[in-house]
């Protein structure tokens, strides 16, 4: 079912998520589409779907104390 990026971060606050059949805004922000995947262990969503070239993976939340991230 598709979701917007706000109804997302309301339902998956402090998830991992794989979203596929996403919709991209005017600057090339993801701004909805279906979650098919959510762990809090970020290991479990990119071994299972990190190569699927049609998904898009994320973070919803604010980063914990501790982690970084490379861009």
């Amino acid at each position: 079912m598709y979701k917007t990026m706000d109804e997302i971060k309301t339902e998956f606050d402090g998830f991992w998520v794989c979203i596929i059949n996403y919709k991209e805004g005017e600057f090339g922000e993801v701004i909805g589409g279906e979650v098919i995947a959510h762990d809090k262990n970020s290991k479990a969503i990119v071994e299972k779907w990190g190569s699927n070239s049609g998904a898009y993976l994320r973070y919803i939340g604010s980063l914990p104390e501790g982690m970084g991230v490379l861009l």
